[in-house]
């Protein structure tokens, strides 16, 4: 069962990942002027669109640990304040999904992964099955 529950909490992880590029919130250009273009895109869409030079075979077992805390980290960030940012007026939203972006960017960086080797390990596991098959033993064995 123990196991189970670990391999559902990867599909979930990986579910929401997906879940974030289609239900992120998107303000108006001029209302976003000065706001980190990285940490917006991160907000916008958590999985890179290719994996750059992040091979398959790069990606630790560690890496995997560091992405799944960070990954429950901003996934619990966006639920946290997607309902509050989507009822928000978009001239008022701008500092709200910066606050986000910021706040999803510092999980991942505490969890030893930078924001671009994050979301090219999500490109991975959406891409790899073995890079998904070792996220769920890694999961497992958590």
């Amino acid at each position: 069962m123990h196991h189970y529950n670990k391999t559902l909490t990867t599909s979930l992880i990986a579910g929401a990942l997906a879940l974030g590029i289609s239900a992120a919130v998107h303000a108006d250009a001029d209302e976003m002027e000065g706001v980190d273009q990285a940490a917006l895109d991160l907000y916008e869409n958590e999985v890179a669109s290719g994996s750059g030079d992040l091979r398959a075979e790069d990606v630790t077992d560690e890496d995997l640990e560091n992405f799944l805390v960070a990954a429950q980290a901003v996934s619990g960030v966006r639920e946290q304040r997607l309902d509050m940012i989507r009822e928000m007026p978009s001239d008022r939203a701008a500092p709200l999904i910066e606050a986000a972006a910021s706040a999803m960017q510092d999980n991942i960086e505490v969890n030893d992964l930078t924001v671009e080797e994050y979301r090219q390990i999500a490109y991975l596991v959406h891409n790899d099955d073995e890079v998904r098959e070792r996220l769920n033993a890694v999961a497992a064995g958590m």
